[in-house]
């Protein structure tokens, strides 16, 4: 299944959740970047999704692709994906599991209660990994600007920090006992008591 987070259509993302026999399969999620639009924002991001994931030949090809949204999201699927099966879950104005749209684009209401309560746990799944990629994106954006800010941290003291932790989320969530191994005592108090502000 397929979801996208954006806040007010900047820093959108997509993400898929696999499920096997109706078994959260968590080694084969997956998450991207990308690129803001001016176009319609939930078809377009669900396009730019797609198309990452399947240009990834690694990635498993699902029996059935379900996207978190209509017959617009539908539409594009089929046009990227014409050889896969493809259903719409549609939440109504409260943001909650409401119906699916079927393979031949009919409106199905959810009747029987496990069947919902799958859905709704699977639509709620991919709904919390998209917003916390998300929000790591947010978070690592206004990191990237910060960190070159604090004083006595210059180019070359960020691409060690960012060698040694691999993310500015990383580098951020360390101890000051972390950081001082990698820049010592002086830069590390600095550090926390500047992101801490």
């Amino acid at each position: 299944m397929m979801d996208n987070s954006n806040t007010n259509n900047s820093l959108p993302v997509s993400v898929v959740v696999s499920y096997r026999n109706g078994i959260k399969q968590k080694k084969e999620y997956r998450k991207y970047n990308l690129e803001n639009t001016t176009r319609d924002a939930d078809v377009e991001y669900m396009r730019q999704g797609i198309e990452k994931y399947f240009s990834k030949p690694e990635n498993p090809i699902p029996d059935l692709f379900i996207v978190d949204g209509g017959i617009a999201q539908i539409h594009e699927a089929k046009k990227l994906i014409p050889n896969i099966n493809v259903i719409g879950l549609v939440k109504d104005d409260k943001h909650k599991t409401d119906h699916l749209i079927d393979l031949n684009e009919n409106k199905i209401e959810i009747n029987d209660l496990n069947l919902f309560n799958f859905l709704l746990g699977m639509q709620n799944e991919v709904d919390r990994f998209a917003r916390y990629h998300h929000n790591n994106r947010r978070v690592t954006q206004t990191l990237e600007g910060a960190l070159i800010k604090i004083p006595g941290i210059g180019p070359s003291t960020e691409r060690k920090l960012l060698e040694h932790f691999k993310t500015y989320s990383s580098i951020y969530n360390a101890s000051i006992e972390d950081l001082e191994k990698v820049i010592g005592n002086k830069l590390a108090k600095n550090i926390k008591e500047n992101l801490n502000k």
